[in-house]
């Protein structure tokens, strides 16, 4: 029992420690490529780049400025943190929390390593090739962001509106992330006037998510999963309430003991897998279970509403 325990201690701090390497990794390219270029590309930091166009700043010193979008950052993942405490209730506010603090976090603390590095070196970030800026900042984001995800974490931000509009209005995270972020955008352009950066911003978005996709799952965002346990119901129960999926029962018989088995058939998406996959684990961890591709997947839960 207490070898049990130690390796599922081992399991959770490997977790926390790749999810604060992702969040490090997400942050980066906004302190030191995103942000000194005035870069918005959704999300929240990008408000505070939208903020620290239209506020008065003459009474600030250059390195204050440049802090300005973390420190938005942070106030309104406290704002959105609080939403999710009184609307997603206590499952995964913990790791809404540190993310939510860690990323803004993270952010400031290279902001001041950039300030650091002065005014010679900011000049370069300055002039930069667009394009540079756009595959460097496109990749990092992507892998911190699929490691952060991979292993059941949240960097805050607009994924608490995402989950608060997919759980009471049943919008798919592809939906509610178009829309929160195309606004956002389109903000950027009104203030900021640059259209090209706009473009190369959807270039971002896209790239970025590619990036992501590769790291959580090899591309791909759906999963059928096949799962065989002796705790069938506690795992139907599982996937029905906390995941809100379908579940499909098929009958197989076990050929070595010629008995008769249910098999469990789940759709689930890359970001629901991993953590599927570990709660499945805890109920039964004799559990059998096989994972195939699914390279379309259309119907109720994920493209047009809740399941029935």
């Amino acid at each position: 029992m207490l070898k049990k325990l130690n390796h599922e201690k081992r399991r959770i701090l490997k977790e926390w420690v790749m999810i604060v390497i992702g969040a490090a990794l997400v942050a980066f390219p906004f302190s030191f490529l995103l942000y000194p270029n005035d870069w918005v590309i959704g999300g929240v930091g990008s408000i505070g780049v939208i903020l620290r166009a239209i506020l008065p700043t003459d009474s600030l010193t250059p390195e204050q400025i440049t802090l300005i979008p973390s420190l938005v950052t942070f106030l309104i993942n406290v704002i959105l943190v609080i939403l999710a405490i009184i609307f997603l209730g206590k499952k995964m506010i913990l790791r809404i929390i540190v993310g939510s603090l860690i990323f803004p976090g993270f952010t400031a603390l290279f902001t001041l390593f950039y300030n650091a590095l002065g005014a010679d070196f900011h000049q370069k970030v300055i002039e930069l090739d667009p394009i540079l800026v756009m595959l460097y900042s496109s990749i990092i984001m992507g892998i911190g962001l699929g490691t952060v995800v991979k292993n059941n974490g949240t960097t805050g931000g607009t994924e608490i509106p995402q989950s608060i509009f997919f759980k009471y209005f049943h919008m798919p995270y592809s939906v509610s992330l178009i829309i929160i972020d195309g606004t956002i955008l389109l903000l950027g352009y009104i203030v900021l006037q640059d259209l090209s950066m706009t473009l190369y911003a959807v270039i971002v978005v896209i790239l970025s998510g590619l990036c992501m996709d590769i790291i959580v799952f090899g591309g791909f965002n759906k999963r059928a999963m096949y799962i065989i346990s002796n705790k069938t119901e506690e795992i139907i129960e599982l996937i029905q309430k906390e995941y809100n999926r379908g579940v499909t029962s098929l009958k197989a018989i076990g050929e070595y003991a010629k008995t008769d088995r249910k098999v469990i058939m789940a759709v689930v998406s890359s970001k629901e897998y991993n953590k599927l996959r570990t709660d499945i684990v805890k109920i039964d961890d004799k559990a059998f279970f096989y994972v195939v591709r699914a390279s379309e997947v259309s119907g109720a839960g994920f493209t047009d509403g809740p399941r029935h």
